[in-house]
């Protein structure tokens, strides 16, 4: 079933080319979302228990943690693999905060580019946490994870900040009583300068070792160098330039990594060497599609059912334009490994996306005759600047 805005949609048309089915829809305004925004005002009038948190890049030692943080420090690993699908990447190390109160315990870790905060809410209270972090120039971006594991979950990515000078970057999320969430948040400028300079050397790398086919994949790779130094640059620079500016790096990034792929199939290469250099295009593609999503302040997420052996679950992804220009061709599709069971199998495809609207696509697992749990991943898509850019997000 697919939706948009909270409204059921009839379809249209069925499209099919490539071996691949579509079913296009058009996305209306949430009528509702008035109403909606007036329950929420008259809610916040009651009275609301407000945390003020503060982290700062400074590494501690889990030696200067209370038996109660340590543990929260100890989960953090395993929420973090909730909210992303996979391990930390690297290690991860705790680093100072400030501002709790009775009732709401915090712990802060740092992994290279990411800082995650998890949050514990004893209180019989709703709370507000008002998280600050400093030094984090760049495009950011943030998302949290309800950590329920017997539960319905949910996963939100929130709207992204553009920091250019040095005030502390600031978000404040909400806490239902007796919970807990894992916030995270991402300084993709930093990101991508570590993966593009790490990807160039690479292709250097095998340039020097003789291996002429990577000679056309890099001169156009090095097209990408400008507008993603003017990304990087701590110049003032409009969110619609920054979208620009990123999808044309994207679409240099493409065409590089077809060059290199078509010239390593010409040549006969394979292995972990040339495996690795397609990872790393991936790794490139993957953030500059994440500051492009942050610079549109399209906020994707997802609920889910728990995943259970023997049953049906089902899953709502939906992608919300909390930004200003309207953004075309988004599709929505549920992937699993091989041989998961997974309907409707169609993609949901909506022509466009004005700001405020809010498209949804909800997916249903079949594990009756399952005996794993499969990895699924959500693939949202679209199109603006006329260039396509593509987020994948992993939903176990």
């Amino acid at each position: 079933m697919f939706k948009s805005s909270g409204s059921t949609l009839t379809a249209i048309a069925v499209l099919a080319f490539s071996g691949i089915s579509f079913v296009r829809y058009s996305p209306v305004m949430d009528q509702s979302h008035k109403n909606q925004n007036l329950v929420l005002a008259s809610y916040e009038k009651r009275p609301v228990r407000d945390v003020p948190i503060t982290i700062r890049p400074h590494l501690t030692s889990e030696a200067t943690l209370d038996e109660t943080h340590l543990n929260l420090f100890r989960g953090i690993s395993s929420s973090i693999e909730k909210l992303t699908g996979q391990a930390p990447a690297s290690t991860i190390n705790p680093i100072e905060i400030s501002g709790e109160q009775d009732g709401l315990s915090a712990v802060a870790a740092k992994s290279e580019c990411t800082t995650y905060v998890l949050l514990k809410n004893t209180s019989a209270e709703k709370t507000r946490v008002k998280i600050e972090f400093f030094r984090q120039n760049g495009v950011c971006s943030f998302a949290e994870c309800e950590i329920s594991p017997e539960t319905k979950s949910h996963s939100e990515r929130l709207e992204s900040l553009i920091v250019t000078d040095a005030r502390p970057a600031a978000k404040a999320i909400w806490m239902a009583p007796n919970s807990t969430k894992l916030f995270e948040m991402t300084n993709r400028t930093k990101q991508l300068d570590s993966q593009y300079s790490s990807l160039r050397r690479e292709l250097v790398d095998h340039i020097h070792a003789g291996e002429t086919w990577c000679l056309s994949s890099k001169s156009v790779l090095d097209e990408a160098r400008a507008p993603i130094e003017a990304i990087l640059s701590r110049k003032a620079i409009s969110r619609p330039k920054l979208v620009q500016l990123t999808h044309r790096a994207i679409h240099f990034v493409d065409q590089s990594h077809a060059l290199l792929r078509n010239n390593g199939n010409s040549n006969g290469v394979a292995g972990a060497s040339s495996d690795a250099l397609f990872q790393g295009f991936d790794r490139v593609n993957s953030t500059l599609s994440e500051i492009s999503v942050a610079c549109m302040n399209l906020v994707a997420g997802f609920d889910e059912e728990p995943l259970i052996i023997g049953t049906q679950s089902k899953f709502v992804v939906h992608v919300r334009n909390c930004g200003s220009h309207t953004v075309s061709s988004i599709m929505i599709n549920l992937k699993g490994e091989e041989g998961t069971s997974i309907s409707p199998k169609e993609s949901a495809l909506f022509g466009e996306l004005s700001p405020g609207q809010t498209a949804s696509a909800e997916f249903t697992v079949d594990l009756s005759n399952s005996e794993v749990k499969p990895k699924l991943s959500a693939d949202v898509s679209y199109s603006t600047s006329h260039s396509p850019a593509h987020l994948r997000m992993s939903l176990n």
